[in-house]
């Protein structure tokens, strides 16, 4: 039975607005915690401000949250330029006080200091990344997630939105290598361990995607989007007694679930003909 082209990568409708959504409810949580300053990548920029144009009144409240939040993004830039500007104060009254001979080696200390004010921080990035994908944006979406792991390449959520991003744009392979970024900074972190999992299974590499899968249920057993993802890695294998259980458990979490409705079905199919 094969599940490859009506799976998690594409049933929006069965999974992703189900399971993969509190993916980012989640996601968003943390980003929320975002305290630093940021420069919008102008690429970036002009992609967004050319969505506002191209979506007019019918995406106008996503544009409109578009719009606040490269703004945002530019708040941050004038804090980073008002703490540069303090830094050079207190060089210029070192400049004042301080015994000539040891002004200049100040100066230049303080100097580069205000140059290297800034900390940057992902959060306004991945916060844009996000809106644009919500408005199915997901090329421009990709530019800012590639410019958040650029700035933070040593965080697992960075990496884990970038495969999110490649993952919706069918760059399977792409979208491994950053679940595996990601893991190779944090060997646990569940999304990315998921996202693994999925990338694995359209990739046609199905006992790695039973062991990713795994590996994510394990930290989190109702964690559905790895549930509906092994069940079906183990529907395409011919595991149709080990799938059902697992079919069974995802469509309890999730009732309403076509994805998981439609799996259950045809794994219950699969075994009758086994017996028949």
């Amino acid at each position: 039975m094969q599940w490859a082209g009506v799976g998690l990568g594409v049933a929006t409708a069965g999974l992703y607005a189900g399971a993969w959504a509190s993916h980012g409810g989640y996601e968003r949580a943390v980003l929320a915690q975002d305290n630093g300053a940021i420069q919008v990548p102008p690429h970036g920029d002009q992609r967004a401000v050319g969505g506002l144009r191209d979506d007019g009144a019918a995406r106008g409240g996503g544009a409109r949250g578009i719009a606040r939040l490269l703004a945002e993004g530019r708040v941050g830039q004038v804090v980073a330029r008002k703490r540069a500007a303090g830094l050079l104060d207190e060089a210029a009254a070192a400049l004042e006080a301080e015994p000539e001979g040891a002004v200049p080696a100040r100066w230049i200390q303080l100097l580069k200091a205000a140059l290297d004010a800034p900390v940057a921080d992902a959060g306004p990035l991945l916060r844009i990344g996000h809106a644009l994908e919500d408005q199915g944006r997901h090329e421009a979406a990709h530019d800012f997630f590639t410019e958040a792991v650029q700035l933070q390449p040593d965080s697992p959520l960075t990496w884990t939105n970038l495969g999110e991003i490649r993952r919706k744009l069918g760059r399977w392979e792409d979208a491994l290598a950053a679940y595996d970024k990601a893991l190779g900074i944090d060997p646990v972190y569940l999304w990315a361990l998921a996202g693994r999992g999925e990338a694995l299974r359209m990739l046609g590499r199905l006992d790695d995607a039973v062991v990713a899968f795994g590996s994510a249920i394990a930290r989190a057993p109702d964690h559905l989007f790895a549930l509906q993802g092994l069940a079906a890695t183990l529907s395409e294998l011919g595991r149709h007694r080990d799938a059902l259980p697992i079919w069974e458990s995802a469509l309890r979490l999730r009732p309403e679930s076509g994805f998981a409705s439609d799996g259950l079905a045809r794994c219950h199919d699969a075994l009758a003909k086994e017996m028949a």
